[in-house]
């Protein structure tokens, strides 16, 4: 699964304001290293809801660590 590449791909295309609800994500810790970049508002079950704010975003960063999470390494 690319969960964490398609994140951080839909944050850098994300306007400000934008809703990003990511399933499965509460109990799986290793998801967790999108929140260097950008906190869960809020949290129901296994779900989190980010709210983007486009300018406090490190687009370099964010860019750099989708490339390495876009190969899925059995």
């Amino acid at each position: 699964r690319f969960r964490v590449h398609c994140f951080l791909v839909a944050l850098l295309k994300a306007k400000q304001g934008t809703k990003i609800i990511f399933d499965d994500y509460v109990d799986r810790t290793w998801y967790h290293i999108v929140e260097r970049f950008i906190s869960p508002t809020e949290t129901r079950g296994r779900q989190a809801l980010f709210i983007v704010n486009t300018k406090l975003l490190d687009r370099p960063r964010i860019n750099h660590l989708a490339k390495i999470f876009s190969y899925v390494m059995d």
